[in-house]
This record gives C-alpha cells, sequence and structure tokens, in this order.
C-alpha cells in the first residue's frame, strides 16, 4: 500500500497538479460512462477557466451552479478554483424564487445550468451577464455551450492569485429560521477540512471514493472529493439508486463513500454510536455551553459551539449575523447536543426551536420522537406558540397516514405516557402533510405563522 501524501497547497486548485503531475493516466473521474484521466482533467479545467476569464469574470467574482452532481460539476468547482472565481452551489430542487433570491443576494455574474434545471432558471427571470449551458446545445445565443468553451480556452494555467484567505465557495443555508445565508469558506478552510479527512477517514493513493451526495450539501466534497484530489485517487460520481449504488461499489472496488449507509452492524454499543455526529476532529475544538458560555458537563444539554481552521469566514454580506454567531472566537451552531463519556456528541435540537413553558426548556424532537410511535402518524412537528399562563405552549402538528385514523386524545395519552407532564402537547392539529423546505428540513416558522393565529 503506497503512503498517504500530505497537502501543500496554497489554494485549492493546486490540487489538480497532483495527479496530472505524477499520475497523468490513471482516472480521475468516471460519470455514466464517460472517463477522464489526471492528465485530461487538468487540461480540461485549465481551458474552462480561461474560457470562464475570456468571458470577463475576474477574480472573486461568483458563479452560480445549478445543476445535478457529476463530472461537468466537478470541473465546474475545480475551474473556479484554479480562475479565483468563487462558486456558488444551488439546491436543484429551488424553485424559481428561491433561485432568483440566492443568485441576486449573492451578486452572481455568470450561472451554469443543466437542461433539466433550465426552465427554472430561465422562469427565474435572472438578470446575468453569462449563461452556460452544460449539456444541451443552448438555441438562445444568450448562453455558452459547455464544450464549446472547453475547446476555445487556453491550455495553460491561468494566471491569477493564490490567495488561501479568498473565498473557496458560498455554500447557502437551507432557510429554515427565514432566509437562506451564504456561509463563505476560504480555500485555507477547506484544505483544513481535506488535512483532517486524511487523518480520520484514512483516504489514500490506493483508495477509490463514490460520489453519491449533491455538491450543494457540501458534506462528500470536503470529506472524498477535496481530500481524494490530494490523493490523486479515481472519483467515481453517480445518481443514487441501490442497484447502481452497489453495481458501482463492485465494478470500481469503491474504498470510501459519505452516504447513509445500508449494511450496519448493530449491536447495542455500535447502534448508539451511530445516533451521534462524532467526536471532535483533530485540531478543532468543540464545547457544549449554556446561555453563558460556560461548558456543561457530561451528558448534560448545551449548544455546540467551535473552534479552528476549518470554520468559516462569516455569511455572505451579514456583518450582523456572522458577529452573532462568532461570540467570543467560537462559531456558535444553534445545535442543542450532549456529549458522553468517550466524547461522542448527540444531537437533540435547534436552540431556536426550544421552546420555554413555565420557565423549563423543552426540546421538541424528544417529543416527536414519541409521537412517531403511534402507527397511524406519518410526519409530526412540535412548536412553541404564545401563552398568557406559561409563556409558550407546546401543541404538536400531526399528519396522519393516507386512511388512518389518529384522535388528538391518542396523541396527548402516547406523550403522557412516555414523558413529563410538563412536556405532553396541549393542542393537537392536524395537516395534510408537513412544511419542508427543498433540502427537506421542516419550516417551523411556517408552522408557527400558521397555528399561531389559532391559540
Amino acid at each position: 500500500m503506497r503512503e498517504q501524501r500530505p497537502i501543500e497547497a496554497t489554494v485549492v486548485g493546486d490540487l489538480l497538479d497532483v495527479g496530472a503531475e505524477r499520475f497523468p493516466d490513471r482516472l480521475a473521474v468516471a460519470f455514466e460512462g464517460r472517463r477522464t484521466s489526471y492528465r485530461e482533467l487538468r487540461e480540461r479545467v485549465d481551458r474552462l477557466a480561461n474560457a470562464l476569464l475570456d468571458l470577463g469574470l475576474v477574480p472573486g467574482d461568483r458563479l452560480a451552479m445549478f445543476l445535478d452532481n457529476g463530472d461537468r460539476a466537478w470541473e465546474l468547482i475545480l475551474a473556479c478554483a484554479r480562475a479565483g472565481i468563487v462558486w456558488v452551489p444551488l439546491n436543484y430542487m429551488l424553485r424559481e424564487r428561491e433561485v432568483e433570491s440566492i443568485v441576486r443576494h449573492a451578486g452572481a455574474r455568470a450561472l451554469a445550468v443543466s437542461a433539466a434545471h433550465w426552465p427554472t432558471a430561465a422562469a427565474a427571470g435572472l438578470a446575468l451577464e453569462q449563461l452556460i449551458a452544460t449539456d444541451f446545445e443552448p438555441d438562445d445565443r444568450s448562453l455558452h455551450a459547455y464544450e464549446r468553451l472547453i475547446e476555445a480556452g487556453s491550455p495553460s494555467r491561468p494566471p491569477t492569485p493564490r490567495d488561501p484567505d479568498a473565498l473557496f465557495c458560498l455554500l447557502y443555508t437551507s432557510g429554515t429560521t427565514g432566509l437562506p445565508k451564504g456561509t463563505m469558506l476560504t480555500h485555507r478552510a477547506i484544505l483544513a477540512h481535506a488535512r483532517l479527512a486524511l487523518c480520520e477517514y484514512g483516504l489514500g493513493p490506493d483508495s477509490v471514493g463514490l460520489v453519491v451526495l449533491p455538491y450543494f450539501v457540501g458534506a462528500t466534497l470536503n470529506c472524498i472529493q477535496i481530500p481524494g484530489l490530494s490523493q490523486a485517487i479515481p472519483l467515481v460520481f453517480a445518481r443514487f439508486t441501490p442497484a447502481a449504488f452497489f453495481e458501482l461499489v463492485r465494478q470500481y472496488r469503491v474504498t470510501h463513500v459519505q452516504t447513509v449507509p445500508t449494511v450496519l452492524r448493530r449491536d447495542e454499543h455500535e447502534g448508539r454510536r451511530l445516533a451521534s455526529c462524532g467526536r471532535a476532529a483533530p485540531g478543532v475544538e468543540v464545547e457544549l455551553v449554556d446561555d453563558d458560555g460556560r461548558p456543561v458537563p457530561t451528558d448534560q444539554l448545551g449548544e455546540i459551539v467551535i473552534r479552528g481552521p476549518t470554520v468559516m469566514a462569516g455569511y455572505w454580506q451579514a456583518p450582523e449575523l456572522t458577529a452573532g454567531a462568532m461570540g467570543g472566537g467560537w462559531f456558535h451552531s444553534g445545535d442543542i447536543a450532549h456529549r458522553d463519556a468517550d466524547g461522542y456528541v448527540y444531537i437533540s435540537d435547534r436552540k431556536t426551536d426550544m421552546i420555554i413553558s413555565g420557565g423549563i426548556n423543552v426540546y421538541p424532537k424528544e417529543i416527536e420522537e414519541v409521537i412517531y410511535r403511534h402507527p397511524g402518524v406519518l410526519e409530526c412537528a412540535v412548536i412553541g406558540l404564545p401563552d398568557p399562563e406559561w409563556g409558550e405552549a407546546v401543541p404538536a402538528i400531526v399528519a396522519p397516514r393516507r386512511g388512518a385514523s389518529v384522535e388528538p386524545d391518542d396523541v396527548v395519552e402516547l406523550c403522557r405516557r412516555e414523558l413529563a407532564g410538563y412536556k405532553k402537547p396541549r393542542r393537537v392539529f392536524f395537516v395534510d402533510e408537513i412544511p419542508r423546505n427543498p433540502s427537506g428540513k421542516v419550516l417551523k416558522r411556517v408552522l408557527r405563522e400558521r397555528f399561531g393565529r389559532a391559540v
């Protein structure tokens, strides 16, 4: 087995040279029948990077990406890194208004879009200088064809600044508590995360990575794609289906993938550990603190705060939000959790979702887990609503399964048997479905607005 190579890059784009210079003929990317070597990948990326600059984009400009995961998305990400352009991933489940809002807030000058998402982008009425069609021949002359851009671009490395503190990407939050926020991630932070991933996940020159999660999530990019690039490993991109997943694992002898595990050994000890979000990585400080910023004891609930080289630089064009999130030099995650004696952290709820009823903290997730035990419940959400006596009341919103019979008393009685009295829902509302954002997160602010008028 070949030894893992340390990351010596200054900016993310430097990593492309590792494979192109040391292993030019090694497979770099595979996607739906297309196979690209590291020599070919660097040439395509540099041609694309120069083409973007030839369109008038300059380092620091933002390019939004609205396409499914695959080799084209990976090439665009690397081309932006080589050119000093900041890429802005768009959740491909967003609707027109949401796309327009993020693109406008980011101040993007260009958009790369696939055929599947062009109708949404076109309907959004985006005011952009440059549009790039990644996988279709555009009828609209305002769109540039992806492959023609690559053909026209110079194969030399773009002469752009190599500042590790420059922005690598703007990763927008899902906006469950309000408008999405643009998380600013620098080249330095991304490379720091890649170094941790090499240490924690054991990627090396003999590894093979499978990428099935969408690029706008960021997890696979940080844990497999960027560290994998540093080791010049093959990366296989795929749209997830169970059959395709196992076939690709067999065909390419995949060693690393980040997704929901399908086969796990679940004894009592490991089953509990699998419910955790892990332990602090080397070089990253993680504390659980109370409302006064003091560390809480083991197995006590507190907010997760983080300090280290992987933390974001702040929120784009939101200095007040940044100051609030980075109090005391720590990033305040807003997640409420406890930590066991071995250092494993278990998230309980979002701090913004916590209910204070009669002066006592109530965590909705605990109540929701009990309600989900009712066989007739498809979805549920617990929220806090203003109450003149208790400060906040604890109602439950339930979406029953089709054809199932669920009565309010059934839900209340189930909670009464399993939970302390102050956690028991005072009222139960029924809906056809629970509102969610495109990432699947429950929009509790929408529920508060709707049912706040009912109490």
